[in-house]
């Protein structure tokens, strides 16, 4: 993404009030153990490696829309 990643996306997101409850399922290329944690700990939802099933990925979308 031009301009930041996602992961500071996701932070600015989080640091705003009224978008902390947006879901956020970070999609990416980068798979490491230390990318997952981060985007964990930043708040994201889910975190889905490409490749990827669009099938899968809409299962786990729905999965968490529909909690609680």
């Amino acid at each position: 993404m031009p301009g930041a990643t996602g992961l500071e996306v996701l932070d600015r997101l989080r640091s705003l009030a009224h978008r902390r409850a947006v879901p956020v399922v970070i999609l990416t290329a980068n798979g490491q153990d230390a990318d997952r944690d981060q985007a964990f700990n930043l708040g994201a939802d889910d975190f889905v490696t490409k490749p990827f099933s669009p099938k899968k990925l809409l299962a786990r979308i729905d999965q968490i829309l529909n909690r609680g």
